[in-house]
């Protein structure tokens, strides 16, 4: 298996607009010009440039359920590229996905915080954890992605090495940001491709991998955020789902629609990972988020300190919201000189361990 990095890099004229006081219903998150990502696989033969990172916020108030993300484990994965069919849906289009993507240099992305108690008890619950329902094609491309439908539009999943159909596994399902796509966001981001161990995070910490399509290197419109629920339920009836251990992901416009999927729907998630992004792209929608989640979920944001797009002072300010609402969250502030910037080594280092530590109650 060659070895590769991917790196998210903001394509250059990319910015969000947040507009003040406009509803969840109608406020898009928008980008202006973004144009596609710049792509570029590291061969084994080469060597990526390193640029070191300091964590200069890590807070955790108040406490929250398990601990923080373990360092990723040593040893080597297969990348579970092989066509099977699942216990799933037969109209879930199973499709190979667009191969293998991804950009720019490897960083270092530390930082951690460790919660110490249980968070507050929901007043709902996440649904029953039951063996799926259907019969699925999955036909994997060579990097173990597959395209599937859902009522509400396109998702890919990977599955961890070695799936067995008969066991529950852990989700972590993500929402990418403009001008990605979500094969491309999933290789970084939920299943964030370890290139220390050259194999993806999933199949180390044996997770199901799943990435919503909203539209194609464009940006998640938070009207579109039904796809997300859309997904997850459709994958469930693929794909064997524990329902107590699914965690919400975003980045940057998808960071918007994963703080409102997982706010809104609380009782469907163990957690939610966000970086480069920020609950006040909801708009007016951001106090009654927080007012009416149905218990105080466990959340880790990562931000950079020199992020033009959400500025570091903004996203403060979010966290402090976000606490003040009693809300457990891990905040990490990378100053890595890379601005509107996130990496596999921010996800498979910081965000996606927290899948092994967080359960919904």
């Amino acid at each position: 298996m060659k070895s590769r990095q991917r790196t998210r890099r903001a394509p250059s004229g990319f910015f969000l607009l947040a507009i003040a006081g406009a509803t969840s219903a109608s406020f898009a998150v928008a980008c202006s010009g973004a144009p596609t990502p710049e792509i570029n696989d590291l061969e084994s033969s080469e060597t990526p440039s390193t640029t070191s990172a300091t964590n200069t916020t890590s807070t955790t108030t108040p406490a929250s359920t398990g601990a923080s993300p373990a360092a990723t484990p040593d040893g080597d994965a297969g990348a579970g590229s092989d066509a099977s069919t699942a216990s799933g849906d037969d109209d879930a289009d199973a499709s190979s996905g667009t191969g293998d993507a991804g950009t720019g240099t490897s960083k270092d992305g530390g930082g951690s915080s460790t919660p110490d108690a249980s968070s507050t008890p929901p007043t709902g619950t996440h649904p029953p954890t039951t063996p799926p329902s259907k019969t699925c094609t999955y036909a994997p491309d060579a990097n173990g992605y597959a395209t599937l439908t859902s009522p509400q539009g396109t998702y890919v999943v990977r599955l961890p090495a070695g799936y067995v159909k008969t066991k529950a596994y852990p989700v972590i399902i993500g929402t990418h940001g403009c001008g990605d796509t979500a094969e491309n966001f999933c290789s970084w981001a939920p299943a964030a491709y370890n290139q220390s161990t050259n194999a993806e995070e999933n199949d180390q910490l044996d997770y199901i991998a799943i990435s919503v399509e909203d539209v194609a290197s464009g940006c998640w419109n938070l009207a579109d955020s039904g796809k997300v629920l859309a997904a997850l339920d459709a994958a469930a009836s693929c794909f064997y789902v524990d329902q107590a251990h699914v965690l919400m992901a975003g980045y940057s416009s998808g960071a918007a629609v994963a703080y409102k999927v997982g706010l809104s729907n609380a009782s469907r998630f163990a957690g939610i990972l966000i970086e480069d992004g920020a609950l006040y792209d909801n708009g007016s929608a951001e106090t009654s988020l927080l007012a009416n989640a149905t218990w105080k979920i466990n959340i880790a944001h990562i931000a950079h300190s020199d992020d033009g797009d959400y500025p570091l002072a903004q996203v403060q300010a979010d966290w402090a919201k976000i606490k003040a609402a009693g809300f457990p969250i891990q905040t990490y502030d990378f100053s890595e000189g890379t601005g509107h910037s996130g990496t596999s080594i921010d996800w498979y280092g910081t965000l996606d361990p927290f899948v092994t530590k967080w359960t919904a109650p």
